[in-house]
C-alpha cells in the first residue's frame, strides 16, 4: 500500500488547541497559486501511483469549490490512483452543497470531520467557530450509502464535566459514522487550556468501553470503526509503508535503493514552499535518514499502537536483522510491569500501557 497526502493549510480560524500548521487566507489569488505549486510538486516524482488519497489541512472545505474541481482535474491527470480509499477533512461551518457536488465528481469516498463536541458551551471553550446545530445541519447532507464518515471528538478537556463528553459520544454513536476518531486534549497542546489540564485524570477506557460495547473496534489507540471500516490510508502510516505527502508542512516517507529510510517535513512556510517549488528547490523543515536498527525501533512503536500489536519474529525479518538486545531486555522489563503482553505470538500494550504509551515507547528506541 503507498499513500498521497495532500495539506490543505487554509482556514476560517484558527482553533486555539489545534497544533496542526493552518493559514487564515482570504485571498483567492494566494490561494490558487497554492493550488498549481501543489501540481508542480507532485510533478517532481516520478512514481505516481497511489493505493489511497487523504487531503488534510487546515480545512480542505473552506476553499471555493471551484478551485478545488480545478485541481482534482488536474491531479487525476497525473496521479494513477487504485481507488483503495480517498478522504478529505471537513469542518461543519464550510460544507456546502456546492463542495458536496464537486467531490462527488471524483472517487473521494470518504469524509472526515471535525465535531470535537456536541455541546455549544464546549465548542466556544475549543474556538470553534461552529454551534451543534451547524453539525446536524451538515450531517444532512452526507449520503451514507455514497460515503464512509468518519467523526473527531475530543475529551479530558480541562474544565468540562466528563458527563458532556459521554453525552456528545452517545450522540455520535447515535449517528452511526463507520469511523470515530477519540483524542484528548494534550496538555503539550497549545492554547489557553493548557495549564489547567490534570494529567492524572483520564477517561480513557471508559471511552474505549463504551464504544466497544456499541459495535465500534479499537484497531488502533486513537481510532475506532465499524467492522472493515478501518481508515486504510493511516493504517499505511502505522504499519510503515511508504507515503507522499505535497503541500506546506507535509511529511513524506519512503525507501532507497540502499535501504534507507528517507523521512521529511517540507517546509510549513507557505512563501518559502511556493518559492522553492516555483525554483525548483524543495525547502525542508526537518530530514532525516534512518538506518535498519532506527526502522526496527519505529515499527516497534508505531505496531504497538494498534489493536493486533506486533509480531517481532516478522519485523526481524521483514529487515533481516534482530532487535538488540537492549530492547529485549527493556521489552521484558515492560512485560514484567504489565504495560506489555503475549498474545497469540503477538507483543500487545496492555489496557495501561496504552494509557502511558508515548513514555513506553522511549523504552524501545
Amino acid at each position: 500500500m503507498r499513500g498521497l497526502y495532500i495539506h490543505i493549510p487554509f482556514c476560517r480560524s484558527k482553533c486555539p488547541y489545534c497544533s496542526f500548521y493552518s493559514y487564515i487566507e482570504k485571498d483567492e489569488t494566494i490561494i490558487e497559486k497554492y493550488f498549481n505549486t501543489l501540481i508542480e510538486e507532485i510533478k517532481s516524482y516520478n512514481n505516481l501511483s497511489f493505493d489511497t488519497i487523504y487531503i488534510g489541512g487546515g480545512t480542505p472545505s473552506s476553499v471555493n469549490p471551484k478551485i478545488l474541481d480545478v485541481f482534482f482535474n488536474s491531479l487525476f491527470k497525473l496521479i494513477k490512483y487504485s481507488g483503495e480509499e480517498f478522504t478529505i477533512e471537513v469542518n461543519p461551518n464550510s460544507f456546502t452543497k456546492d463542495f458536496i457536488e464537486v467531490i462527488s465528481r471524483y472517487s473521494i469516498d470518504r469524509i472526515s470531520m471535525g465535531v470535537q463536541s456536541l455541546d455549544n458551551n464546549v465548542l466556544k471553550l475549543l474556538g470553534r467557530d461552529h454551534n451543534a446545530d451547524d453539525i446536524y445541519k451538515t450531517l444532512e447532507l452526507i449520503d451514507l450509502e455514497k460515503f464512509r464518515l468518519n467523526l473527531d471528538i475530543i475529551y479530558d478537556i480541562p474544565t468540562v464535566d466528563d458527563k458532556i463528553i459521554f453525552d456528545t459520544l452517545t450522540n455520535i454513536i447515535n449517528i452511526n459514522p463507520s469511523h470515530i476518531s477519540a483524542y484528548s486534549y494534550q496538555h503539550e497542546d497549545t492554547g489557553y487550556l493548557a495549564n489547567c489540564i490534570d494529567l492524572d485524570k483520564t477517561i480513557f477506557l471508559d471511552i474505549e468501553k463504551q464504544m466497544c460495547e456499541n459495535g465500534y473496534e479499537k484497531y488502533e489507540v486513537s481510532n475506532f470503526s465499524k467492522k472493515g471500516m478501518e481508515s486504510k490510508h493511516n493504517m499505511i502510516y502505522w504499519n510503515m509503508n511508504e507515503y507522499i505527502g505535497i503541500g506546506s508542512s507535509a511529511s513524506s516517507m519512503y525507501h532507497n535503493d540502499k535501504d534507507i529510510r528517507i523521512r521529511y517535513t517540507n517546509t510549513a512556510d507557505i512563501k518559502k514552499y511556493i518559492e522553492g517549488i516555483q525554483n525548483l528547490e524543495k525547502v525542508f523543515d526537518d530530514y532525516e535518514e534512518l538506518d535498519i536498527d532506527k526502522q526496527i525501533s519505529e515499527s516497534l512503536i508505531f505496531g504497538l499502537r494498534l489493536r493486533d500489536g506486533i509480531d517481532i519474529c516478522e519485523i526481524e525479518k521483514r529487515y533481516e536483522k534482530n532487535i538488540s538486545d537492549t530492547i529485549k531486555k527493556n521489552i521484558d522489563i515492560l512485560i514484567s510491569k504489565e504495560l506489555l503482553k503475549c498474545q497469540k505470538e503477538k507483543l500487545i500494550a496492555t489496557e495501561r500501557g496504552r494509557e502511558v504509551l508515548d513514555t513506553l515507547s522511549l523504552y524501545l528506541l
